[in-house]
């Protein structure tokens, strides 16, 4: 799923504590990647270059790329991780691109209609259920306390 056109930050406050902490270390596009390829499990970060830490390494780049298994290694060498599964926040991120990409749509002149198979085929759910997530009243961003009463 490319979840490029929809910001991230949309959903960033869904996120566990966790989740926000390595989105601070490594970046939230990295982050991303990591909980997509690891989500709901623990991973223990090699610590050194012995050939055991060497073969965890190659193990975790195989997963997520080089780059972001370079970033873990810096920010949790010898650290044992839960990465969370995010998945409130994963579906909330995919039902605004879906809605985006909708909106989109029609506005350069797609049908309703071929939009909604279009989108079902791309994101493997039924045309009802995108039709249904286009549907839903949007959300109400977080009401923001006022500092003065």
């Amino acid at each position: 799923m490319a979840r490029s056109e929809v910001d991230l930050r949309e959903v960033q406050d869904m996120l566990p504590d966790t989740v926000r902490d390595m989105a601070g270390r490594i970046g939230l596009p990295a982050t991303l990647v990591v909980v997509e390829q690891l989500g709901g499990t623990s991973w223990r970060i090699a610590e050194g270059r012995a050939r055991r830490g060497e073969a965890r390494r190659a193990a975790l780049a195989e997963l997520v790329g080089s780059d972001i298994e370079e970033q873990l290694h810096t920010h949790y060498r010898g650290e044992e991780i839960y990465v969370a599964r995010c998945h409130k926040a994963l579906v909330r991120w995919r039902d605004l691109e879906i809605v985006e990409r909708f909106e989109q749509g029609l506005r350069d002149g797609q049908t309703a209609r071929s939009l909604l198979s279009d989108l079902a085929r791309q994101y493997n759910l039924s045309d009802r259920w995108i039709w249904e997530i286009v549907n839903r009243p949007s959300e109400p961003a977080p009401q923001q306390s006022t500092l003065f009463h």
